[in-house]
């Protein structure tokens, strides 16, 4: 009874845990509200932060876990405010280059992004985002990061008849990840940077992974805590589309989308907040931030498929019925081949072994001929 007692304590101490972890970035987050399934992605990415934290920035868990709550208070303050706040959770004062990896390491904990506080000597990563103006508020850079990927608003005085607008243009109501998983060989890569999110180098597509944390920032996204705004400083409308582009990729009510997320252990993550309130858009034009991504995914249904899947159905617009027709023609032919070639084999082994059995019989009847004699029985002992 003692041992399941402290069995209980120890799952119940564990569960405060958690839950503590999640208030670092969420301080209004009701213990009611937490289940840890849907929690466990972002838990695990905030546990590896806190060790990096510790490891490569002298900064301890319990310090370090305050200081990313001090940050997450801190939406649209200066980038020398942030450094100070951060710094003040250090024992003793860091160096500037600690400091900074400490900021740049709670930066992307609570954006999801890859901060970078200076822009390196060398070419920074396409999806890096250089936070180096101390005049510009996190927020302000945020925004303009997302607002650079936007298209630009298209010449109106320009557009012709013969040059329609595509992004009008409706999405297949088939562009899943699943299917172009089974279809087109395209290997679902799981991210925790939201700027690799639908990033498609060659058969590899980046998903960001992290869905309860855009859910959540997006309930909280205009509330405060103890007078300071602790919401996330990504865009309402950039939050509300990263949940679009999950709920075209990964459709609710879907068996082979289930699948796929039951083979990478996200089935709880995901389907556990369902469509988010939001549903399921198929109109491109309303994909603003990655309306360029989901069209080069788009685009991939009009490939050929790949692997098995070209031999057993034709293709969206059938442009492989030919070969497929071909295919399943040579295959039946080679079926009756095979079983012609089997049945003469059968008949052939049949005729030998009648043969043989002739051959024995005539044996015995001229040895019985032979025998029949007194003369040739007496000079053959050994077979009369």
């Amino acid at each position: 009874m003692s041992r399941r007692w402290a069995t209980l304590r120890r799952q119940a101490s564990d569960l405060d845990d958690q839950v503590a972890l999640a208030k670092c970035l969420w301080p209004q987050l009701p213990e009611t509200d937490f289940e840890p399934g849907q929690y466990r992605h972002v838990l695990e990415h905030l546990r590896d932060g806190i060790a990096d934290l510790e490891t490569r920035a002298s900064l301890e868990p319990k310090r370090a876990r305050q200081a990313i709550v001090a940050v997450a208070g801190l939406k649209d303050a200066r980038r020398s405010d942030v450094e100070a706040a951060v710094k003040s959770h250090y024992a003793a004062p860091p160096s500037d280059s600690t400091a900074a990896q400490a900021v740049e390491t709670i930066l992307r904990l609570w954006t999801m992004l890859d901060v970078q506080l200076q822009r390196p000597r060398h070419r920074s990563p396409p999806d890096a985002l250089i936070w180096d103006d101390d005049a510009a508020p996190l927020t302000a850079v945020i925004k303009q990061h997302f607002d650079n990927r936007r298209p630009a608003a298209p010449n109106k005085n320009t557009t012709t008849a013969a040059e329609p607008d595509g992004d009008d243009e409706p999405i297949d109501a088939a562009l899943t990840a699943a299917y172009l998983a089974a279809h087109h060989g395209i290997h679902v890569l799981w991210t925790s940077n939201l700027g690799e999110h639908l990033v498609l180098n060659g058969r590899v597509l980046k998903v960001f992974k992290h869905k309860l944390w855009a859910w959540n920032s997006l309930r909280y996204q205009h509330q405060a805590q103890n007078g300071n705004n602790s919401s996330s400083p990504i865009p309402a409308d950039v939050l509300e589309e990263l949940v679009d582009t999950w709920n075209l990729l990964f459709p609710a009510f879907d068996e082979a989308t289930r699948g796929l997320l039951r083979t990478a252990g996200m089935v709880a993550p995901f389907y556990g907040l369902g469509y988010c309130g939001r549903g399921r858009t198929l109109a491109l034009a309303r994909y603003g931030v990655w309306g360029g991504e989901v069209a080069r995914l788009a685009r991939v249904l009009d490939e050929p498929q790949r692997g098995l899947q070209q031999f057993l159905r034709p293709d969206r617009k059938k442009r492989n019925a030919l070969e497929l027709a071909a295919f399943w023609l040579a295959g039946v032919v080679v079926l009756v081949l095979t079983f012609v070639g089997c049945v003469c084999g059968v008949l052939s082994l049949k005729y030998a072994v009648e043969q043989t059995d002739l051959s024995r019989r005539q044996l015995d009847l001229a040895l019985a001929t032979t025998c029949a004699d007194p003369v040739m029985a007496a000079r053959l002992p050994g077979f009369c």
